[in-house]
């Protein structure tokens, strides 16, 4: 009895040269034409923000007032929306259970900001683990001007209530 595999093996050559005869003209080889539209990520340097997303267009959360197991968060980003806005940004968790609002402390030469993040109100069930940047936006009681902008990462307890 001979071997079924001498006659395979030109059978299945044939079958691979058909199909690659078959494939879509470029396809995955084709470098990318000249032409085609591309995303650029602006300079850290000319960017008010992080360079890959302008914080002007994050969605921006409703601050929550009543959370639990508050903390604060760093800061990771801000951007001057307008003379009396301020928006801030950190990591925190989903939306489902997660919720950001901003500490502001005023003075006539600076403008001191921290983002408190917590559990919701009302959170039952399990809370995932899964990170996202939060936006908040901060209104000032006058014109920012050429007040300074500190970014808090700790804040003391009585501080932690300001603004609650």
């Amino acid at each position: 009895m001979r071997p079924l595999t001498r006659p395979l093996i030109p059978a299945a050559a044939a079958v691979v040269a058909v199909l690659a005869g078959c494939s879509p003209q470029g396809a995955a080889t084709d470098p990318v034409p000249p032409d085609a539209p591309t995303a650029e990520i602006p300079a850290e340097d000319g960017d008010r923000g992080t360079g890959a997303v302008p914080l002007e267009e994050y969605p921006v959360d409703t601050p929550t007032d009543g959370m639990y197991d508050e903390y604060v968060t760093r800061i990771g980003d801000h951007a001057v929306v307008d003379r009396r806005t301020i928006r801030i940004a950190g990591m925190t968790g989903t939306t489902r259970c997660f919720g950001v609002r901003p500490v502001v402390d005023e003075t006539d030469t600076e403008v001191r900001l921290a983002l408190v993040a917590g559990t919701l109100p009302g959170t039952d069930g399990p809370c995932t683990r899964e990170a996202r940047f939060a936006a908040v936006d901060v209104p000032l009681t006058r014109d920012l001007g050429d007040r300074k902008i500190v970014l808090l990462d700790e804040l003391d307890p009585g501080e932690l209530a300001r603004n609650h």
